[in-house]
Order: C-alpha cells, then sequence, then structure tokens
C-alpha cells in the first residue's frame, strides 16, 4: 500500500493535532514493511521547535513530501495535484483542510467539532460559517472517517446523521512516565518551582476554560498551593494572564519541551483540566502516564480518557473545580489512589494500537475507492 499522510500540522501552531500526527507516524512506520510506503507530506517553512522530523525520516521507512502551508488559499489545489503526481492507493487528511474534490481514496481525522458544539469558542459567526462549510466538504468528500472519542462521534452523529466513523481514540508515548524522585527534585530546584503546585497544560482557547481554571484557584488560597501553567499560547486570543485581574501564585510558563512537560507533570501534586469541550484529551492521558491524579470535566471527552482515575466535575462551577482540587490536596490515599488509576488507565493506550487500527481504516478505504 501506498500511503500519503498530511502531516503539515506537525508544527508549533498544532500542539495537539501535532502531537497525534507525529505519534501516528512513528507507529505506523514501525509497523511498516515492504507493503507500506508511507508519504508525509510536510511545511518545512513551519515553525517546530517540538517535533523532531528527522527522526521520522532517518530509517527511510517514510519519505517527506513538501506541501503547502496549511492555510494557504491556494492549499486545496495543491494537494490535489500532489495526489495525482504521487498517485497512492489512500490518502490521509489528519485535520479538515483538504481538496474540494474527490480523487484518491481518502481518510479524514475530524478531531473535533468544538466550534459548532460551543459558538462561544469562536466568537465571529462568518468564521463559524467558514467552519462549517469546510468541514462538510471534507466529510462529503472522504471515503472514511476517524474520531478520537465516542463524544466527538457523538457531535458528529448530531451535525452529519447518517455518518458512520471509525472510533480510534488516541495514543501516548513511552517518554510520559513517572520518573525518579531525584530527577524530579533537581528540576524542581533548576526551575524554581514552588514546593506544592497544580498543573494545567493546554492552549488558551475559549474552550480550555481558563477564566475558570483561575476562579476556581483564587479560592484555595488558604492551602498555600501555587498554580503553574504550561502550554502553547495562540497570538490572536488573550493571553492567560490577561483573563482575570492578577492572581498571586500563578505562573505562566507558556510552551515547554516535552522534556520538560514530563518534568513538570511528575513534579504537579495534581493536574487540573476544566475543559469545557474536548475532542479527546491529550494532556489528560499524558499527566496520567506519569502518575498523576487528575481533575477533569464530565460529560466530555477528557472523562471518557480518564475512566475512574479522576474526580470529575462540572467546569462551569469554580467551587466544585476547587473542592475537587482541595480533595486531593488534603487527602494524600486519595491522591496516591487515583495516581495508582492513573497508571493503569493509560497503559490502556498506545501509539501503535491507534496505528493498527488506522491501517485496518485504511484497507477499508482503499477498498471501497
Amino acid at each position: 500500500m501506498r500511503l500519503l499522510l498530511d502531516g503539515r500540522y506537525i508544527q508549533d501552531h498544532f500542539p495537539g493535532i501535532g502531537r497525534y500526527v507525529y505519534g501516528l507516524v512513528r507507529a505506523l512506520a514501525s509497523l511498516a514493511g515492504p507493503d507500506l510506503e508511507i508519504w508525509l507530506t510536510v511545511d518545512p517553512a513551519a515553525p517546530n521547535r517540538r517535533f523532531d522530523l528527522s527522526r521520522l525520516f532517518a530509517s527511510g521507512r517514510v519519505r517527506p513530501v513538501e506541501g503547502p502551508p496549511v492555510f494557504h488559499p491556494a492549499a486545496p489545489v495543491a494537494l490535489a495535484r500532489l495526489e495525482r503526481r504521487l498517485r497512492p492507493d489512500v490518502v490521509h487528511y489528519t485535520h479538515y483542510f483538504r481538496p474540494w474534490v474527490r480523487g484518491t481514496p481518502s481518510v479524514l481525522t475530524l478531531h473535533d467539532l468544538i466550534p459548532l458544539q460551543l459558538p462561544e469558542s469562536m466568537p465571529s459567526r462568518t468564521g463559524r460559517l467558514a467552519y462549517r462549510v469546510l468541514v462538510w466538504l471534507a466529510v462529503r468528500l472522504s471515503d472514511a472517517v476517524i474520531v478520537p472519542s465516542a463524544a466527538t462521534g457523538a457531535a458528529v452523529a448530531r451535525y452529519f446523521p447518517g455518518l458512520k466513523p471509525a472510533a480510534v481514540p488516541e495514543g501516548v508515548g513511552p517518554e510520559f512516565r513517572p520518573l525518579p524522585a531525584g530527577e524530579v527534585a533537581g528540576f524542581r530546584r533548576e526551575k524554581a518551582l514552588p514546593a506544592r503546585f497544580c498543573h494545567y497544560h493546554g492552549s488558551n482557547k475559549p474552550h480550555k476554560n481558563l477564566a475558570g481554571l483561575l476562579a476556581a484557584f483564587a479560592r484555595l488560597a488558604d492551602l498555600g498551593v501555587s498554580l503553574v501553567i504550561s502550554g502553547h499560547v495562540d497570538p490572536r486570543l488573550p493571553h492567560p494572564a490577561r483573563l482575570g485581574p492578577p492572581a498571586p501564585g500563578v505562573r505562566w510558563l507558556g510552551p515547554v519541551s516535552d522534556p520538560d512537560l514530563v518534568r513538570l507533570l511528575n513534579a504537579a501534586e495534581v493536574f487540573v483540566y476544566p475543559t469545557l469541550a474536548e475532542g479527546f484529551g491529550l494532556p489528560v492521558l499524558e499527566a496520567m502516564a506519569c502518575g498523576r491524579p487528575v481533575v477533569t470535566s464530565a460529560g466530555t471527552a477528557a472523562a471518557e480518557v480518564a475512566g475512574d482515575a479522576a474526580l470529575l466535575i462540572n467546569p462551569r462551577d469554580p467551587a466544585e473545580i476547587a473542592g475537587a482540587i482541595a480533595r486531593v490536596l488534603t487527602d494524600r490515599d486519595l491522591g496516591a489512589e487515583l495516581g495508582r488509576r492513573a497508571l493503569a488507565r493509560a497503559a490502556e493506550f498506545s501509539w501503535e494500537r491507534v496505528a493498527a487500527r488506522t491501517l485496518g481504516v485504511y484497507l477499508g478505504a482503499a477498498g471501497r475507492g
């Protein structure tokens, strides 16, 4: 099988989707035999400080193909030409930006429908209309659709009746793991981290609910704990520090490298992720793989990922968020039990499983095409 996979999202602007594509390609390459040939479309001009593309190409099992920038107006035409030039058996578009014509048998990953579920996450009506049209085109032109969770599958059923996507949960790499106490202590000293802190890792997009997290944290002043916030900051949106009045005990780190993220997760006492909606919830899974107790949102894909290894809260209720955090911070037995459950739950997810299930979707799409 000759596979063309859209890897233009392996860049700084798409931390979550980039993680998904990178993890999938690495695992596919490890599965690749003589019958699987992988071309990866990349944008060499896109800023990428996080993902080591050279590792993907070193084995020779994955070959780079230069593609257009994600948001370039001519990108759909350029991608269609690329299909015709390379003549793959199947092409995997890993986001909804794809050619606007049907060509090679294709698979689409639809990560979420958050702008339709939460209009406040995309305030512009014009933007939401354009989003809806682009997603509709992508779905209708694809031979198979992958979603990462049952929650996203339910959203797809609501907005695209009759569509039956394949649910393929995402994975976590072996680098996310519990670290030796000495290494964690050294990192804490090196970065001058607080002795006790809660950790949030994610972007500043509205649905991530940083305003709600800050409101909840303001209720925990008596516990003598800090809040450390890391992750990609979208410059088009307000910086998290401007989401409320200055809060003592809050530290903003911005983007961090993967090795530092693993150390941060290990150093934190609790990982807090009060998202309003989620396509999957990779930060929750990565925190659990490091053995962290987690507080996250009921009724979302993040809760689906966490299973029984987290305290679930109403993300629109700062008092409830604060109460759950306080329970973990003040009850060591509860924190230890959640950590044990977290490790067991995270062990159920791997990029190798994602690759194997995704390969099955490719074979089905190629057969239908």
